[in-house]
């Protein structure tokens, strides 16, 4: 079987030092790395310290901060879910990773750490790698493989759809968001209002990026203000089409 044990230059993207925006839990963060150790910490707040840091930067002060009681516990779910948002909201990242095929892919390392990865130095040479991440990264692989892609980001049918546009260097965005068919119809005009103050704030034509996570950030906050659950564990509640 053929393997990949470089998470470096061409397969670069397969690391969590890898550079690309994360949507963890209500903030953006710039790796995937920055984004599991700002996950450790005991107090939510903290996490804050963690926005901006680049994933060397974060790998410092997640050993410095106060670490979460049942660390130990989640931390394998934690990855897991971290993994899943960066590449399922970066499908360029997504095809790269099918790309591998069925290559195994093991995180060599020569930092001593046989949990995550497979450590080939000196001392550790004669040891067996756990390769948790490698494993995830695998199994995230196999769930993107054999999932249609319409599938892989279908909404659930309880939730129905509220829409708005947005235009960037002349192109086109429909914005779907999705929200719970349970709310009451108070809630729905206060959620409605929100949308509306989004769009005026990012669906305007102008020069500059379109920003999906800001984007995304916004309608968190908004539905944490009005007491609305808006997260993303399994499916997409917000999809961005690009109108040629």
């Amino acid at each position: 079987m053929k393997k990949i044990n470089n998470f470096r230059e061409q397969h670069a993207f397969l690391s969590n030092f890898y550079k690309c925006d994360v949507f963890y839990e209500g903030m953006i963060y710039p790796s995937a790395e920055t984004a599991f150790q700002a996950a450790k910490c005991a107090d939510i707040k903290d996490r804050l310290r963690f926005e901006f840091s680049n994933p060397s930067e974060a790998k410092t002060l997640g050993r410095r901060i106060k670490l979460r009681a049942d660390w130990e516990i989640v931390k394998v779910d934690v990855m897991r879910e971290i993994i899943k948002e960066k590449f399922i909201n970066n499908p360029e990242l997504s095809v790269s990773l099918q790309q591998t095929g069925q290559a195994e892919l093991i995180e060599e390392n020569l930092w001593h750490d046989n949990f995550w990865g497979d450590c080939v130095c000196q001392l550790c040479k004669n040891i067996n790698g756990r390769n948790i991440f490698g494993k995830l990264l695998m199994e995230l692989r196999e769930q993107i493989n054999y999932t249609k892609k319409e599938e892989l980001f279908m909404v659930d049918k309880r939730y129905y759809n509220i829409l708005f546009s947005a235009s960037v260097n002349s192109e086109e965005f429909e914005i779907h968001v999705y929200v719970p068919a349970g709310l009451t119809q108070i809630q729905v005009n206060d959620w409605k209002n929100e949308l509306k103050k989004i769009e005026n704030k990012y669906g305007e034509k102008h020069n500059g990026d379109f920003y999906y996570f800001e984007i995304e950030k916004a309608l968190f906050l908004s539905a944490q203000k009005l007491n609305i659950k808006y997260t993303k564990p399994k499916i997409d509640y917000t999809v961005f089409i690009k109108i040629n």
